[in-house]
């Protein structure tokens, strides 16, 4: 009797911490951080904008609000699988992939949204359609006009110029974020995966110019202060190398 009491309370334990564990899978947390420095969290589901105003709709313990995004700093949200998984897909994929997920959130102040609007601009570019992919830009600056992730549309549109051969126009797109970034010795993280294009876009346009130690101390900057963002400083880490191995004694100043 001791040992059938025993066996059945174990399993009740197992079945009771089983669904405990899945419970917190299931209701991952996102944050809102306000203004004020207060926290909610709970559930990110969608994002609009009505009459020049943005609402977040927020899932807190099964009572959905809507929260002013006027009143937000930033939005720490579980990034959709689909985004991880168009990395690896063709350029038409990704724009199919990324695109109905972005329709959900484009405006929303959270990181991974600017990037997978990027990244479709992105493909769209490698399509060859460069109106799709600079109306995706213009999109994103008025989505977030006063915003830091304003900082990845610049980037886009110098990396179209950068492609169009048009260096000059690339350098000086990026130039303010540069400055800005220069005044910071050590970023937080989200500056830091923000800046990096920046910086990555810089590189390329000086190289094309022949300013290679310039160039070289762009792809650095990206590697050894910049290295939040794993994409960017795996692009700088191999710009870098194939710049120093045409360049043998290329120092930065």
């Amino acid at each position: 009797m001791l040992m059938a009491m025993l066996t059945r309370n174990l399993i009740f334990s197992c079945v009771g911490l089983a669904l405990l564990v899945a419970g917190t899978s299931l209701h991952a947390q996102d944050k809102i951080v306000r203004n004020d420095g207060s926290v909610l969290q709970g559930v990110v589901q969608g994002y609009t904008v009505k009459d020049g105003a943005g609402t977040i709709s927020f899932n807190v313990n099964g009572a959905v609000i809507g929260v002013p995004s006027r009143d937000v700093n930033k939005v720490e949200m579980q990034t959709p699988p689909e985004v991880a998984r168009s990395k690896t897909q063709t350029p038409a994929d990704r724009i199919k992939m990324l695109t109905p997920v972005v329709a959900k959130f484009k405006g929303l102040p959270a990181e991974w949204v600017t990037e997978a609007m990027a990244e479709i601009a992105r493909a769209h570019v490698e399509l060859g359609q460069e109106s799709q992919s600079m109306a995706i830009y213009e999109e994103m600056e008025k989505l977030y006009p006063n915003n830091r992730f304003r900082i990845q549309a610049a980037a886009g549109k110098a990396e179209m110029a950068v492609r169009a051969g048009k260096h000059d126009e690339a350098l000086k797109i990026v130039q303010p974020i540069i400055e800005q970034a220069n005044k910071s010795l050590s970023p937080n993280d989200d500056d830091a995966r923000l800046y990096a294009n920046a910086f990555l876009v810089r590189g390329r346009a000086l190289q094309a110019q022949g300013k290679n130690a310039e160039a070289l101390e762009a792809y650095l900057t990206v590697v050894t202060t910049l290295y939040q963002n794993e994409d960017a400083a795996k692009k700088a880490e191999d710009l870098a190398a194939k710049l120093r191995q045409s360049n043998p004694n290329l120092i930065v100043n």
